[in-house]
C-alpha cells in the first residue's frame, strides 16, 4: 500500500503521475514507452516536466527525506522524473510555453 500522505500538499500532483509513469524504468522499457506513447501521454509528461521544474528544490528535498530504498513512493517519483528527463533530453517532450495559463492536468 502506498502512502502519498508523505508528500507535501503542493506536490500531491506527483502521486498519480508517479503511479502511472514510475513503473517505466530501464533503457529498453523507456525506449519502448516513448515509441508507443500517445500524444496525450506525451502532453501529460510535458506538463509534468514544467511543474517539476517549478518545484524541483522541494521535490529533491522530499526525495532526500524519503529515500527510495525505503519508500516505494519515492522510487515511483524518482523513476517518473527519470522518464521525464529522458523525454526532455531526447526532444520527445514539448518545451514549456512562455505564457501558460494552467499547469493542471488529468493523469
Amino acid at each position: 500500500m502506498l502512502d502519498w500522505q508523505k508528500l507535501p500538499s503542493h506536490l500531491s500532483y506527483l502521486a498519480a503521475a508517479a503511479e502511472k509513469y514510475g513503473v517505466v524504468s530501464g533503457d529498453q522499457a523507456i525506449g519502448e514507452f516513448f515509441r508507443m506513447a500517445s500524444s496525450d501521454e506525451l502532453n501529460a509528461l510535458s506538463m509534468l516536466s514544467w511543474r517539476v521544474a517549478d518545484d524541483f528544490d522541494d521535490i529533491d528535498a522530499w526525495l532526500d527525506r524519503y529515500p527510495m530504498t525505503h519508500h516505494k513512493e519515492s522510487a515511483l517519483v524518482y523513476f517518473a522524473l527519470h522518464l521525464v528527463a529522458i523525454g526532455n533530453d531526447c526532444g520527445v517532450l514539448t518545451a514549456r510555453p512562455r505564457n501558460r495559463e494552467s499547469n493542471e492536468t488529468d493523469w
